[in-house]
């Protein structure tokens, strides 16, 4: 079970993120269990053990996540891997974090 699911805005992304202690000795780096909120129609949610997600100088800002969020955070860690659907991204409410653009 997720302990510290935060979200994190990047100067290039939006992560959730389950904060780890190896966090507390690196503090300049957010370090934890992830997966990045903002991809394209044509792309899957990831989640990933252990990373280093972005450097403390990329952070915009980092809010706590929502209840949505969290169910979706424990579905990724479960899963592994989800391809984009436009249902799954209603179910959690996670329209707003999807890029139009193509990569």
């Amino acid at each position: 079970m997720s302990r510290n699911i935060i979200k994190v805005y990047s100067d290039s992304n939006i992560f959730l993120v389950d904060l780890k202690e190896r966090y507390e000795l690196s503090p300049d780096i957010i370090f934890g269990d992830a997966l990045r909120m903002s991809i394209t129609t044509n792309d899957s949610y990831y989640f990933a053990t252990n990373i280093q997600i972005v450097h403390k100088s990329k952070v915009i800002s980092i809010k706590e996540a929502s209840e949505n969020e969290h169910s979706f955070f424990e579905l990724l860690r479960n899963k592994k891997e989800i391809p984009f659907s436009k249902k799954l991204a209603t179910e959690y409410n996670l329209i707003d974090y999807i890029e139009t653009r193509n990569k």
